[in-house]
């Protein structure tokens, strides 16, 4: 499934380029790459649906008796929602039962301790596509994670929430707050890029007041998000 997320990257970007990068000929533009990579990204779908997907369970499953929504398949099932992979309909089933076994039940389907924090980034992006306010829970699920990393003395974030000697100390997790604070909290997004557009829509839990400024080919951005205004200013 993350071949399929790159596979859509690839196009996107192709259709990015194709406006400022001229082809040697037609059938080497932008336009027929990006077309190219959206041929391969919709026969990887289909194929994964067709092995993957449970329409009993509502789903994606490893196998028959994986067909629970648990700590081995709520990744994959992140990035199904993330991905668009499913039907409309298959994409409101899985979204409800990720966002029950997720917040509902966190208490029994906490991500195994072992797994590695990246893949956090998955599901925080499906909750958030799935309702803004799930912000919520995942702040506090950041201040449960790396907050007690932080506050237990440690200079640094592990790869895993527990780990011990000759685990990675220093590692991509590390941004993934970084990444939540910037993309969600601040709520500015590029849509084209050097952010020519830009989407700017973001998620206040409660009391917080966020203050963010950004360099970028098109001017800078200052956002200043607090309870009671939200604010996005570009000097040009």
């Amino acid at each position: 499934i993350l071949y399929i997320a790159a596979l859509q990257a690839m196009s996107e970007m192709c259709r990015w380029f194709e406006p400022y990068l001229k082809a040697e000929s037609p059938e080497d533009s932008y336009r027929e790459k990006g077309a190219w990579y959206d041929f391969l990204a919709e026969t990887a779908k289909n194929k994964f649906n067709k092995d993957f997907y449970n329409e009993t369970a509502g789903i994606y499953c490893y196998d028959e008796e994986n067909s629970t929504c648990n700590n081995e398949t709520i990744i994959i099932n992140s990035l199904a929602v993330t991905t668009k992979i499913c039907s409309s309909d298959d994409m409101k089933t899985i979204s409800d039962i990720l966002l029950n076994v997720i917040t509902e039940k966190k208490e029994q389907m906490q991500m195994n301790s072992e797994s590695l924090l990246w893949e956090k980034l998955f599901v925080y992006d499906a909750l958030m596509s799935i309702n803004s306010e799930n912000i919520n829970y995942i702040m506090t699920d950041i201040e449960r994670i790396w907050g007690s990393m932080l506050f237990n003395g440690n200079n640094t974030f592990g790869s895993a929430e527990k780990y011990g000697k000759g685990e990675n100390f220093c590692s991509g997790a590390s941004a993934v707050p970084i990444y939540v604070y910037g993309r969600y909290l601040s709520g500015i997004y590029p849509k084209t890029p050097g952010f020519e557009e830009y989407i700017f829509t973001p998620a206040m839990p409660g009391l917080f007041h966020v203050k963010t400024e950004i360099s970028t080919p098109n001017g800078n951005f200052v956002i200043e998000n607090t309870p009671d205004k939200l604010k996005c200013r570009r000097n040009v």
